[in-house]
């Protein structure tokens, strides 16, 4: 029996749970950091939706020869056109065939009104929103030159 060695050709039980302990200890550290990046990302893409939204109503405005509004609301951003004739009458400025909807998950709007003339320019300087706990002023203005 001098001539056989005794090889190691596995690991043992305890070897493994180590090595998985190990493993779940990293996870707990990392996995919060991954979940906070990816919510900055999205609302960053959130935010880079809404600057373009504003970009188009204003470009419909000056295509269409017409007044749009941009109302904000909470998370929703609604769009509606109309004619400036329209104005009076409420009723034709809100006509379903001419109404956009679009909801935020991490944008947070307080109640506004944003209305772009039939030249495509905003009666408002400033958009105030919430993101992540923060209060930001965006001037609208200055998105539609970028």
């Amino acid at each position: 029996m001098k001539g056989r060695q005794k090889t190691n050709a596995g690991v043992t039980l305890i070897e493994l749970l180590v090595v998985i302990a190990i493993m779940m200890t990293l996870l707990t550290l990392v996995a919060p950091v991954a979940i906070n990046s990816i919510d900055r990302v999205k609302a960053q893409d959130e935010y880079l939706e809404f600057c373009m939204i504003i970009r188009k109503a204003s470009l419909n405005a000056f295509v269409n020869h017409e007044v749009v509004f941009i109302e904000m609301n909470e998370k929703k951003i609604a769009i509606r056109a109309g004619s400036p004739t329209d104005i009076e009458n409420s009723e034709e400025l809100y006509d379903e065939k001419e109404f956009i909807e679009k909801n935020f998950e991490h944008l947070l709007f307080s109640n506004q009104i944003v209305s772009f003339n039939r030249n495509g320019i905003p009666d408002t300087d400033v958009i105030e929103f919430r993101q992540k706990n923060m209060t930001k002023q965006v001037s609208v203005l200055g998105l539609l030159k970028h």
